[in-house]
């Protein structure tokens, strides 16, 4: 019988650099869409699950199968009240994500300008570049909202709550770190494959929040749904309001999002304790 897999530090991120390299498999696709952009809606989804699931079936049938350990996927459903109160966990710490990347420097900010000073690294043309990049991703909301809901809303969810959660996160648990240790290594992971610095605060800050409740519910689920609801709340704001900040659409002010956050963290968070018992890690 196969031992339950577990990944090291360093391990963990040797996978996700690995990752990152089969993302050159969805190139052929990438030039394809370039060249005949009227082709996006269809393989702009299998160009982007590729890599992911290259790498899930290596790690499964190959990475731990070659070391007797079994990949484990914890697709148990909770109950209906430990499902609310971890969306409503998650709300609050999306609240928090939003109050923290709206405070990100810009392009004209001291530290940016000083940042310059010191690298001598030109960042109007990196600003310029990332702005090319949403400019991208929004097109591709306007163009085809159906094929970006159903990869962005769907398909990246299951796929990086496999990857990062059900298989880094977990592995590390079962290799003994403590939760505080494997949620953090494995949200600083989701969040540099951003590759941005905006979307790392987000990423992080809502990785740590949907690792958290992964370990306490033990369900890979739960850590999907979450996904899901994350990534589809902020395209159906972006295709309805044409903005991602519920400050902005709502005209609220950002000590009410921040107030509620915390309320919501504070709140839900001791509720989700409460509701769900204490993990025994592996030894």
């Amino acid at each position: 019988m196969n031992k339950p897999f577990k990944i090291g530090i360093f391990e963990a991120i040797l996978l996700v650099v690995i990752f990152l390299f089969l993302n050159i498999f969805s190139t052929p696709l990438i030039f394809i869409i370039k060249s005949k952009p009227e082709l996006t809606p269809y393989l702009y989804p299998l160009a982007y699950a590729i890599p992911y699931v290259l790498f899930i079936l290596i790690v499964k049938f190959i990475w731990f199968k070659s070391k007797t350990e079994e990949v484990d996927f914890k697709f148990k459903i909770p109950n209906i009240q430990t499902i609310l109160i971890s969306v409503l966990f998650f709300l609050g710490c999306y609240f928090i994500a939003e109050i923290m990347v709206s405070h990100l420097p810009d392009e004209n900010s001291t530290v940016i300008k000083q940042f310059e000073q010191i690298t001598s690294i030109d960042m109007k043309s990196y600003f310029q570049e990332m702005e090319n990049m949403f400019r991208e991703v929004y097109a591709y909301f306007d163009n085809y909202p159906i094929s970006a809901f159903l990869t962005v809303g769907i398909i990246a969810p299951i796929l990086e709550e496999l990857l990062f959660r059900g298989i880094i996160l977990q592995g590390l648990l079962n290799k003994g770190k403590s939760p505080f240790l494997a949620i953090f290594i494995s949200s600083l992971l989701f969040g540099l494959i951003h590759l941005n610095p905006w979307q790392l605060v987000g990423a992080f800050i809502l990785g740590s929040a949907i690792g958290f409740v992964y370990y306490r519910t033990q369900s890979i689920l739960t850590a999907i749904l979450l996904h899901i609801i994350n990534n589809s709340s902020v395209g159906i704001l972006y295709y309805f309001y044409n903005e991602e900040s519920f400050s902005e659409i709502f005209n609220v002010s950002n000590f009410i999002i921040l107030a509620f956050g915390i309320l919501f963290i504070v709140t839900f968070g001791t509720l989700l304790l409460k509701n769900t018992k204490q993990i025994t890690l592996i030894k």
